[in-house]
């Protein structure tokens, strides 16, 4: 085995090449020309030497070393006339690597534009077009997320490994690897024809456009791997990610995985229904001395038939699937006492389930139940409920049938029903009104609901343990239940919490949230403090604090809140008709109408709203459009970072701007500016101008003034040439 490496530049011209001798590695390297110098190593098998050997030859192909026998031509992008094969625009002058018919690349391909990408020279490349079949005796990778060369295949590719993150891969006929992997979601791999491989890893499944795909196909944090022929999911091969897959969870250890060259799969794994068959296997020689069954855990969408043989049986388990509901055959386990499904996709209690009188104990918790059926009640030997981290705000009445019922489990998590409420309003809920009435009850869990009240009448059963509740609404103890203590101090601090934390709209980790279903998040907390506080001192004093901060906040975070504020105001406004004398609901109302009346400076025209006073930080970065320019300029010299996206700026930058002379880095990232303005020259220490994702069409000249000037990013915007008087920078372009 040997390959012949060469590096060439304006500066150098040299040579490595590398050869294995079974269990030796001789290197030899130098100026082209000359014989070089050797060095050689030994190892104890031949394995080892074969990995030192690809990890050598890796390493030289990132430092920039070619083939010497790779042949190909450099060619403008504009004479290949492939531009409408990609959603991205590419500069017509741009160099591109061309290989001409048929070609065999003898080792992997970094695809990535800080790598000296086949051509060796200042700037890379922009792409790889093959104009035939291409093979690549390695693999190809693809690692930075938002950007990347292009590469375009007319014919087919064979490949080891193919990683995409940025780039554009466009195979136009079959694609052949042993792994592919794509990861985040600027870039796309698709094919035309059809893709074979052991094993295709994503996070977006968008970036994988196969026509017709045959192999595993994983997505990255999920539980399960399916297996497709010719772009059909065959149902009985779906596999467990733990059992089939070496490297799991987390993209990157895909990626750390192919970059060395590991295996991804096990061996001799077997699919989840192959895995049921030989657990049920031994069981069904006597079924009818089953009794219990576990089926945890075991990546099913639904029930095997084959239990159903298991006549009597008086425990299952299948906690922790992914099952959404129940054969009607369940009910035919007349002796079946507990029953525990857990952890599964269910929306809605299944109903067959109250047709097994025989249930002494059910374990539900962490479906996505909003109710329990009135049927619930034909279960009168029922002893344990557990519907933990459900979304339940009712009982049914009829629950009160169960009278053998000793212990129910009706706990939210602390953050579940108080940060994302699951009903359009705030409904307190009965859950204790309904277990004053079982008389049989020893335990209860009701923590983190909103329950705002003790039951009016004492609790019937006479087996109660003393039991403390937290995070609820309700105020005091009650001399009527005794044995129930309120924690106070819980719900005090998750709704102050709550609140603080909604009410900064310029930094709030949930602005990922819809406008809407943010607001909604926002009154929900209003309401239940609303319930729960005699006095609304703190809470108020809190929010009036966030309102002070707000705009110096909003800087610092880089987030335009305009929307979840008017949405926010439209609610609170709904809530004060609801609540017309709470003191706390009128305040806050307030508050958010004059932080909305104030925001909407950048957004409406009210240009003689007055701003809060600023602080005297100098970390404050510019985060607004329009006249936010004007106010801040009297604050010139607090400036060296500029950062304002999503904004709608009239098409231009604004004037104001050009006043912050010592602004270093200026970003007005898809804020639909058209051109730049001659006075950009005026920026004298600027050094990185990031005007991407707008509407761009030329670039001034005064640009060439900018003395200090790094980088000027261009890319989407519709830019097709860099004029000639502009050559001197282009190597700091980046379109």
């Amino acid at each position: 085995m040997k390959h012949h490496l060469e590096y060439k530049d304006s500066k150098s011209r040299k040579f490595w090449q590398i050869t294995k001798e079974k269990l030796s590695i001789i290197i030899t390297f130098g100026k082209i020309g000359t014989e070089g110098k050797t060095q050689s190593k030994s190892f104890d098998t031949e394995e080892k030497a074969g990995t030192y050997y690809q990890k050598q030859l890796f390493k030289k192909v990132d430092t920039g070393y070619l083939s010497k026998d790779l042949q190909y031509e450099i060619k403008a992008f504009g004479e290949l006339g492939i531009q409408d094969n990609l959603q991205s625009s590419i500069d017509p002058d741009e160099q591109c690597i061309v290989f001409k018919n048929n070609a065999v690349i003898p080792h992997s391909l970094l695809l990535d534009y800080n790598e000296k990408l086949l051509y060796n020279e200042e700037r890379s490349i922009a792409g790889i077009y093959a104009e035939g079949d291409l093979i690549v005796e390695g693999s190809i990778y693809n690692a930075e997320m938002d950007f990347g060369p292009f590469l375009i295949v007319n014919g087919d590719l064979k490949v080891n490994s193919l990683l995409c993150g940025g780039s554009e891969m466009i195979i136009k006929g079959n694609l052949e690897a042993k792994y592919i992997a794509h990861k985040y979601n600027h870039g796309y791999i698709e094919v035309k024809r059809t893709t074979k491989a052991q094993l295709a890893v994503c996070e977006f499944w968008e970036g994988l456009k196969f026509a017709n795909y045959t192999g595993y196909a994983f997505t990255a944090g999920y539980d399960e791997v399916e297996t497709y022929s010719n772009n059909k999911q065959i149902d009985d091969e779906t596999y467990s990610s733990s059992d089939l897959l070496k490297a799991g969870g987390n993209i990157m250890n895909f990626i750390s995985a192919m970059y060395q060259d590991k295996p991804l799969l096990k061996e001799n794994a077997l699919t989840i229904q192959e895995k049921i068959t030989k657990l049920l296997q031994k069981k069904l020689e006597k079924p009818d001395s089953v009794k219990r069954l576990s089926l945890e855990n075991k990546g099913l969408k639904e029930i095997p038939k084959e239990i159903f043989q298991f006549k009597n049986l008086e425990e299952l388990n299948i906690n922790q699937n992914i099952i959404s509901s129940l054969p009607a055959e369940i009910k035919g386990f007349s002796k079946l006492k507990r029953l525990f499904f857990s952890d599964n996709k269910f929306e809605v209690f299944p109903m067959v389930i109250t047709e097994i009188e025989t249930l002494e104990s059910i374990e539900a918790e962490g479906n996505h139940f909003k109710h329990i059926p009135e049927e619930i009640g034909n279960l009168t030997n029922l002893r344990s409920l557990n519907l933990y981290r459900n979304a339940l705000l009712h009982l049914p009445k009829i629950l009160s049938s169960c009278s053998s019922l000793e212990r129910i489990n009706l706990r939210q998590q602390e953050t579940g029903i108080w940060d994302i409420p699951k009903y359009d309003a705030f409904t307190p809920s009965n859950f204790l009104e309904i277990l004053a009435t079982l008389p049989n009850l020893k335990y209860f869990d009701v923590d983190w609901n909103p329950i705002i009240e003790l039951p009016d009448s004492p609790f019937v059963s006479q087996n109660l343990q003393e039991i403390s509740i937290k995070g609820t609404l309700i105020k005091n103890s009650s001399v009527k239940h005794p044995f129930v203590k309120i924690d106070t101090e819980s719900s005090v601090k998750r709704i102050t919490d709550k609140i603080k934390e909604l009410s900064k709209f310029s930094e709030t980790k949930d602005k990922e949230l819809s406008a809407e279903f943010y607001a909604k998040k926002l009154t929900f907390a209003i309401e239940m403090a609303a319930h729960f506080f005699d006095t609304y001192d703190e809470i108020q004093s809190n929010f009036e604090e966030e309102l002070s901060k707000y705009f110096e906040n909003r800087t610092k975070s880089l987030s335009d809140s305009y929307h979840h504020l008017k949405s926010c105001l439209e609610e609170v406004q709904n809530l004060t008709k609801k609540y017309s004398k709470n003191e706390l609901v009128q305040s806050i109302h307030s508050c958010v109408k004059d932080l909305y009346e104030r925001e909407s400076i950048f957004h409406e025209g009210y240009e003689n709203i007055p701003l809060p006073e600023l602080g005297s930080s100098k970390n404050y970065l510019y985060d607004v459009a329009q006249r936010y320019f004007k106010i801040r300029a009297r604050h010139v010299e607090k400036f060296e970072k500029i950062e304002v996206r999503f904004f709608t700026l009239n098409a231009e930058i604004p004037s104001e701007i050009f006043n912050l002379t010592n602004v270093k880095h200026l970003s007005l990232k898809n804020c639909h500016i058209t051109g730049i303005p001659e006075e950009i020259s005026k920026l004298k220490n600027l050094e990185i101008l990031d005007l991407e994702y707008n509407n761009i069409e030329d670039i001034p000249q005064s640009i060439l003034e900018l003395k200090h000037l790094k980088t000027l990013i261009l890319n989407y915007n519709p830019i097709s040439t860099i004029p000639d008087e502009l050559r001197s920078i282009k190597s700091k372009i980046k379109l």
